[in-house]
């Protein structure tokens, strides 16, 4: 009988060899591919005196990136590790004035100062500021205008007939309120008048004063405002019956408030519920 040698370690070696091989190109190919890092995020808010503060130029390498909103937010997408943040708005200075990114990072606040003022001091997690270069005296800032106060709209409305039937329409307008801008919209065409509470009539008229009407008025104070009621007999026989409404309260000083489109049908004539009509007294 003929004795064979055992080819175990040669196929053991051959093994050994392909898997350093390997190895050792897919070491070589891994350095030849470029590694580049996602672009990091930044994001933050601008105060003054504790409200946001819009507007702020938001720097990156020296380069404008973006600006606060009306809330003081601000967003810089794309940066680079290293890259630097700095804030500017004319007549401010601000605290920290800039960040060194460092990855992504949604806290970079600052805190402005009016200048002329002294900036708060800086936080323990904030970068240290710069030392700020000599500016000349700023000149002294205007006033800032006051806010305009918001008036109510008129609401409440209620259209109905009175005692002797006349068509009659109402609202309450708010009693901050000085007068009210009517606009009456018809299928022929717009009329517009203004009244106040203390008026005994409104005048409507179209813009070329070809078409005019007048509705008595009826004035009562009340806890919610001042009722104001028309008797609409004159409109709806213009109207044929079905108009609608827009009211805009109006005082000085104050942004003006508009309602919602209000719509009106009444009878042309004395109301009726099918073949009876109503009469007065009746």
């Amino acid at each position: 009988m003929k004795a064979f040698s055992s080819p175990a370690p040669r196929k053991i070696l051959l093994v050994v060899i392909l898997v350093a091989l390997l190895a050792t190109a897919l070491t070589a190919c891994s350095e030849d591919i470029p590694v580049t890092p996602a672009g990091y995020t930044a994001s933050g808010r601008a105060e003054l005196d504790g409200e946001p503060l819009a507007g702020v130029a938001v720097f990156v390498n020296g380069e404008i990136a973006c600006y606060t909103d009306e809330y003081g937010v601000y967003t810089a997408r794309e940066l680079e590790y290293g890259d630097t943040l700095a804030f500017a708005l004319e007549g401010y200075s601000f605290s920290p004035q800039y960040y060194t990114v460092r990855g992504n990072d949604y806290a970079l606040n600052t805190v402005a100062t009016a200048d002329g003022q002294s900036p708060p001091e800086p936080g323990p997690d904030t970068d240290p500021e710069p030392e700020p270069e000599p500016e000349p005296e700023p000149e002294p800032e205007p006033e800032p205008e006051p806010e305009p106060v918001v008036l109510d709209a008129p609401h409440g409305f209620l259209f109905c007939y009175d005692t002797s039937f006349a068509p009659v329409f109402a609202f309450l307008l708010p009693s901050s309120a000085e007068s009210v801008s009517v606009k009456v919209t018809t299928a022929t065409g717009v009329l517009t008048g203004t009244t106040g509470p203390r008026n005994d009539a409104l005048t409507l008229s179209s813009d070329d004063n070809a078409v005019s009407v007048e509705l008595a008025q009826v004035t009562d104070d009340t806890e919610e405002g001042t009722l104001l009621s028309f008797d609409a007999s004159a409109l709806v026989r213009l109207a044929g019956g079905k108009f609608s409404l827009t009211l805009i309260s109006r005082a000085d000083g104050a942004a003006d408030s508009a309602s919602a489109e209000f719509h009106a049908e009444f009878a042309d004539g004395a109301p009726a519920v099918g073949s009876l009509r109503m009469e007065e007294n009746t």
